[in-house]
């Protein structure tokens, strides 16, 4: 069977575009997620209390010595989501928490996979796509695994975050691991 050109090309740029994708495994295999139990943000938090400063900066430096909070935290993130585990995230409230908690926690993570990076836009996307903003490479191109499944960033944003919730604080919410978000 030959394919027309039409179909070729398309089909050639989705092709390209799942090879430039990085998955961000968890450091080690997905924890167990707990059982019936209400889903738990204290590792972030202790991340965020340790490595976190007043003015929203993250030590990248030190947390990449000591990552192990993060690595957990973020092993559970990828095991359990409130599309994968419902029953783990009973309200609205819950299942927000998770999702802006969950990207901010793989920003960082990102950003550790790569460091030392002064700006994600260091971050490139893969050479094929020059003509993308560059830090498609970071929000695009990389894909978090969120409840088993993986997702960019952007698609976090926009298809879940901002899709499914009413909530006009969300951008103050979700960092982007930049200065240039809020």
């Amino acid at each position: 069977m030959k394919l027309s050109c039409k179909l070729c090309l398309p089909l050639i740029l989705i092709a390209l575009i799942f090879s430039g994708c990085t998955t961000i495994h968890p450091k080690a295999a997905p924890e167990a997620s707990p059982d019936k139990q209400l889903f738990t943000h204290e590792g972030f938090g202790r991340v965020l209390q340790r490595y976190g400063s007043e003015s929203g900066k993250i030590d990248y430096a030190a947390l990449q010595n000591n990552p192990d909070d993060l690595q957990r935290y973020y092993r559970q993130i990828a095991a359990a989501s409130p599309d994968s585990h419902p029953e783990l995230f009973p309200t609205d409230d819950h299942k927000l928490a998770y999702w802006i908690n969950a990207y901010n926690a793989a920003a960082i993570n990102i950003v550790l996979t790569y460091y030392p990076i002064k700006s994600v836009k260091e971050v490139k996307p893969p050479a094929v796509f020059f003509f993308l903003p560059v830090e498609s490479g970071f929000f695009v191109f990389q894909k978090p695994v969120f409840g088993g499944r993986t997702i960019s960033l952007y698609s976090l944003e926009n298809g879940i975050v901002r899709k499914r919730f009413a909530e006009p604080r969300i951008h103050f919410a979700l960092n982007c691991a930049s200065i240039g978000c809020p």
